[in-house]
């Protein structure tokens, strides 16, 4: 084992490398003050020329010697980075901005281990002092920030408008700024599955939520990203068999009793096999029944195989372990607010399922409304989205009608309206209706 000294971890040449390239590729600030804070490099003087670009940025001043060199003057940093000559070695470094990810990873990487160093002498400290007070789930939560990367700091309000504008541009780019559902007119209404938001897919038992939950992690996987499905409810066996009933038209009842498959059964599964085989999802489907036992799984793909999204199959089937008794009310409270913060620690969106209360089904119009969230008023508080089914045929069984509406009750920042989607339950399959939005002004109060 190498025993390094505080002093040596940093790596001098690439903190250099990344101002020389913010200096030389102004665009590229926004994506690195993402990222890093001032903090993160070594050098008390980098940290002075890291914070001078950012505020340079923010303003959208040209960048080059001059104009550095004069904001340092006017800032009253001149002198202490080391004046004109320390700014022209940094302009003069051997360095390209294409590299810059990678100068930026290695200044975060040092930064992480003088962090680690600095919490575990801490927590030697304070564990060693019997006359403190020992708060280890707040070292613990302190050792999974930094573990993720979402160390609690206080930013000025330049840094956050920094990140604000980082974010724009960023959208303004790209056409959504979330994860697609596969559904275009759905998209266009919330911008896809946006990081940090929990949504709520809410319907009555049988309508098709745990079908189009399926759906939407199957589009995902197929455009590339990393999933994980929770399902408290059905195996994996059951899971899979939905996915490729839906993937290539293969029937349900044929997948369930396996007697029944014909050789064209047997083909189209072989090549719905084939195409999900791509799709990164992990299946978890046993001791799954706690918010902490979903965060630790999360938290295991996320660092094995990166993490996009999280659907948990469903919410009222989940338990706090026992903390609130038998007060359900608060258990589901609980459990919604560990949920939300999940996914804003990880900066992934989560998506849950929530059954409706069965009240709804006594009043004449039965399509849902958010007071139907059942068990707890603190599902609709915490969530970022909240979307409900209703299908008609679900209550005259005797229909063929395949209609089914996804209405989005609750959209932060975002319309609102119903998305007209068709159902066709012998795949366990949804696709978009043709004239496909009915306007908010009809969604029931």
């Amino acid at each position: 084992m190498v025993k390094a000294k505080i002093s040596d971890l940093k790596n001098s040449e690439a903190e250099t490398g990344l101002l020389c390239s913010m200096m030389m590729k102004q665009d590229i600030i926004y994506d690195v003050s993402s990222t890093l804070k001032a903090e993160d490099f070594y050098s008390a003087q980098n940290q002075i020329i890291f914070k001078n670009l950012v505020a340079m940025s923010v303003k959208r001043q040209p960048i080059d010697l001059v104009t550095v060199v004069e904001q340092l003057r006017n800032s009253g940093d001149l002198e202490k980075v080391g004046g004109i000559m320390a700014i022209t070695q940094i302009f003069n470094a051997v360095a390209t901005s294409a590299r810059y990810a990678e100068y930026a990873d290695i200044v975060l990487k040092y930064s992480k281990r003088r962090q680690a160093v600095a919490l575990s002498e801490e927590i030697a400290r304070v564990a060693c002092d019997v006359t403190q007070d020992f708060d280890s789930e707040d070292f613990m939560r302190k050792v999974a920030e930094l573990a993720m990367n979402k160390q609690t700091t206080i930013k000025g309000f330049d840094e956050e408008l920094v990140d604000f504008m980082a974010e724009l541009d960023k959208r303004r780019i790209e056409k959504f700024s979330g994860i697609l559902s596969g559904y275009d007119q759905l998209d266009s209404m919330t911008g896809g599955w946006k990081p940090s938001q929990l949504i709520i897919l809410a319907a009555r038992p049988s309508m098709g939520k745990s079908a189009l939950a399926l759906n939407f992690a199957v589009n995902a996987g197929m455009a590339g990203k990393s999933v994980a499905m929770f399902s408290l409810e059905m195996p994996k066996f059951d899971l899979i068999s939905r996915m490729i009933a839906f993937e290539k038209n293969v029937r349900l009842a044929h997948l369930q009793t396996p007697q029944l498959l014909s050789e064209d059964d047997f083909t189209r599964i072989i090549l719905a096999s084939e195409k999900l085989s791509k799709c990164n999802i992990h299946m978890f489907d046993e001791n799954v029944a706690t918010p902490t036992d979903v965060i630790s799984r999360c938290k295991a793909v996320q660092a094995k195989n990166g993490l996009d999204l999280v659907i948990i199959d469903y919410l009222q089937l989940m338990t706090a372990g026992g903390r609130y008794g038998d007060n359900r009310v608060q258990e589901v409270s609980y459990i919604s607010r560990q949920l939300k913060m999940m996914a804003q620690n990880m900066g992934i969106p989560v998506i849950a399922l929530s059954q409706l209360s069965r009240s709804l089904e006594s009043r004449n119009d039965k399509r849902p409304q958010l007071s139907d969230l059942r068990e707890s008023g603190s599902i609709e508080q915490d969530a970022d989205k909240v979307m409900m089914l209703y299908r008609e045929a679900y209550y005259d069984r005797e229909s063929d009608d395949t209609s089914t509406e996804l209405i989005v009750m609750k959209n932060r920042n975002g319309e609102l309206g119903t998305v007209m989607l068709d159902f066709f339950g012998e795949f366990t399959k949804f696709i978009s209706a043709p004239n496909n939005v009915v306007p908010s002004s009809q969604i029931p109060t």
